[in-house]
Order: C-alpha cells, then sequence, then structure tokens
C-alpha cells in the first residue's frame, strides 16, 4: 500500500533544457555523493531523519545522470538544469522492504520522494547543497567525504 502512495507521486514528470552556462553546477555538485541531513518545509525547522535511515544523491553532469538510494532501494534517472533550477525526471526506484515501517518513516519517505519528483531550485552553500520543490519541500544534503 504505501509503494502505491509512491508511484503516484513519482508520476510527476518536469523538464527542462539543459544550457551550457551550467559550468558552476558541474564543479559544485559532480564527483561528490550528497547524503540528506535534514529536510522540512521551507518556512519550518527541519527535521533531522529517523536513526537508521539513508538517501543519497550523485550527479554526472557529462551524462546528466542522477542516481541515488532511498535506504535500501535505488534508483536513476536524468536531470536537467538551467540558471538554478534543477529537474529531475520521473524515475523508477526499486521497492525493496527495508525493515522499517513505522508511519513517522513512512511520512519521511513520502516527504522525500515528493519533494524530489518536483524539485525546482538548488544552491550550494558552505558545503551543503538545498534542493527545493516548487511547493517548498527542502532537502538540506552534505557530502559524504
Amino acid at each position: 500500500m504505501k509503494y502505491s502512495l509512491v508511484v503516484i507521486l513519482l508520476l510527476f514528470i518536469f523538464r527542462s533544457d539543459a544550457k551550457s552556462n551550467n559550468y558552476e553546477l558541474s564543479l559544485s555538485i559532480e564527483d561528490h555523493e550528497w547524503s540528506l541531513i535534514q529536510y522540512g518545509y521551507q518556512s519550518e525547522n527541519k527535521s533531522e531523519l529517523i536513526r537508521g535511515t539513508r538517501y543519497t544523491l550523485q550527479f554526472d553532469y557529462n551524462t546528466l545522470q542522477v542516481s541515488g538510494r532511498i535506504d535500501c532501494n535505488s534508483f536513476s534517472s536524468h536531470f536537467t538544469i538551467s540558471n538554478n533550477k534543477i529537474f529531475i525526471e520521473e524515475f523508477p526506484i526499486t521497492e525493496m522492504a527495508c525493515g522499517l515501517s513505522s508511519l513517522e518513516y513512512n511520512q519521511q519517505i513520502i516527504f522525500i520522494l515528493s519533494a524530489l519528483s518536483n524539485l525546482s531550485i538548488y544552491k550550494i552553500s558552505n558545503d551543503k547543497l538545498l534542493l527545493e520543490s516548487v511547493r517548498g519541500k527542502q532537502l538540506v544534503f552534505t557530502t559524504s567525504e
């Protein structure tokens, strides 16, 4: 049942043409594994992740591929960027049971997948990557290195 909700959330598709003026993004975002450390709405305090959960992103600017892990599941998709805007196309995700199942965990997964499916803005500051959805959901990542 929870995966049905996740699949519905993943049906959002946002596309944009990548432009040649994205050199700064390639220097800042590529060649790192980004680990999610906080999430929440723009106007609220951010929530810490539930202990034992892990969410990562890796961007390959040459192929415009993004891949990541959502706990024990993985995904891969294309992304496009233009100015300070970033969009991840619809991404299939594996649906393995990761051993966690609580209301809080399900809410965390739904929030994160919904934000990733509706990205609009990115910002890199103080070694942190901030991704924001069109509805003000924010994901804060740091490099794993």
